[in-house]
């Protein structure tokens, strides 16, 4: 490889963490005008995230998107199988039995284990509307004309495949899952070839950009020109002595070409190791998806400088930043064919089994689901809701590795019991992270109610 290996491991940790922290700066100022973020947070507007740093349906979707990655590559590995979309399609397919639980059942593995992921923190209607459906999209078979964020807020893991071209193709295919608009997927096969050029090969910046540039090209030309722009209006800063053009002049963020183009910008403008958090401060600080943008540029920033240029006091408020780190290793040597704990990626998660009762997860009841939602086949989805089939784990891989190598983390009555506080579902009322709007909430209607 074109870099020290344990250069790339470090850029895998940052490119995760990065993405965590830019998206939970971003969080509490989404929705809000750049006018009405001065008036809340004054004239520097939100300068650090909260405390704590809770994470997005964003984040949510990106550790989903490298455990799917992750479980496809491990299988690759050790039977010959290679599926990564179709992985990828069930391990969000797992992230909306997420949205629809307070918590994991006892026994749950993987990231289904982890309680902190079943909070609803605003999931896009769009991606909740295209993974109710039975069988995976594609490009070539579409399941909407979205051109939102939402695909590629998400994609960043596959830039850890094993070449560019691998990494541009799945990073298209992941988004285009829910996304069928070419500027809803070619944004993220666009950023999935930017991560692995800088945090794999070890390009320049501007470099990277300009073939990212050239291969989006062909497929979209909306990204690319949205790229270019953000290229020259980020040149013409350059011994600028006035404060930097803020990012709304390269767009507002809600659709694919634009949230990555105001990324690349405040990258462009803020690139040094030690302007990590200038950088997320102008993505974040504008006139649309605050959070998508930020997540997006603490990508890019992560994969470019790796975890040194982090801040230590906002990774010491951000929320499973363990899990990410770790994850974000394990992406890194998976494409440099290291050694990492596979089995974690190799244990059966859930099936179910006929005629048993699925009961009310721990420390709360089921959330309601849509008729969309309910009635999947259990192939495909882990959860039949129509007649709340049970879950149970398969122990496979005990006896080999030991006691539960994912312990479920500890329900909220169990955590007050043991005299801590209990970490949060949702946002708080008093948290700057929760929306103006209501939370999501799908009914028992057989279609979502629009937004």
């Amino acid at each position: 490889m074109p870099r020290d290996p344990s250069t790339v491991v470090d850029r895998g940790a940052a490119c995760l963490l990065g993405g965590a922290l830019g998206d939970a700066l971003g969080a509490p100022v989404e929705f809000l005008s750049v006018e009405d973020i001065v008036r809340q947070h004054g004239p520097a507007g939100v300068i650090a995230p909260p405390r704590p740093a809770l994470l997005t349906d964003d984040t949510q979707l990106t550790l989903f998107t490298a455990d799917g990655y992750l479980r496809a590559w491990v299988r690759g590995r050790t039977e010959g199988v290679w599926e990564p979309v179709e992985t990828v399609w069930r391990s969000y397919r797992r992230w909306l039995v997420t949205q629809q639980y307070d918590g994991p059942e006892p026994g749950s593995r993987g990231l289904l284990a982890y309680d902190r992921l079943y909070a609803s923190r605003s999931p896009g209607l769009t991606c909740l509307r295209a993974l109710a459906r039975d069988h995976a999209p594609s490009r070539d078979n579409p399941v909407n004309d979205s051109a939102g964020c939402g695909g590629v807020m998400r994609t960043a893991p596959a830039g850890f495949a094993p070449s560019p071209a691998i990494a541009y193709e799945l990073g298209c295919e992941f988004a285009a899952l829910t996304h069928g608009n070419p500027s809803g997927w070619a944004p993220g096969g666009a950023l999935a070839l930017l991560v692995h050029l800088l945090a794999v090969r070890g390009r320049p910046l501007a470099e990277a950009v300009d073939q990212v540039i050239g291969r989006v090209l062909r497929d979209d030309p909306p990204t690319a020109y949205a790229l270019i722009k953000a290229v020259e209006l980020a040149e013409g800063q350059r011994g600028a002595v006035s404060p930097p053009v803020r990012a709304d002049r390269v767009g507002a963020g809600w659709t694919g070409p634009e949230a990555l183009a105001v990324a690349v910008y405040s990258v462009l403008v803020f690139r040094r190791a030690g302007e990590f958090c200038e950088a997320l401060r102008m993505a974040a600080n504008h006139s649309g998806d605050s959070d998508a943008t930020a997540a997006i540029a603490g990508n890019i920033h992560g994969a470019l400088h790796g975890t040194a240029a982090l801040p230590r006091d906002w990774l010491s408020r951000l929320e499973l930043a363990d899990l990410l780190d770790r994850m974000g290793r394990d992406l890194a040597c998976s494409t440099l064919q290291l050694e990492f704990e596979e089995w974690r990626y190799t244990l059966s998660l859930i099936h179910t089994a006929p005629g048993e009762q699925r009961r009310a997860a721990p420390g709360g009841r089921r959330r309601s689901t849509a008729g969309a939602v309910t009635g999947v086949a259990p192939r495909t989805c882990p959860v039949r809701s129509r007649t709340r089939t049970r879950q149970v784990v398969r122990t496979v891989g005990q006896q080999r590795f030991g006691p539960d190598p994912e312990r479920r983390l500890p329900s909220a009555p169990e955590q007050r019991q043991a005299g801590s506080t209990p970490v949060p579902n949702r946002f708080p009322a008093d948290h700057p992270g929760r929306r103006s709007r209501p939370i999501f909430q799908v009914t028992d209607a057989t279609t979502p109610p629009p937004t």
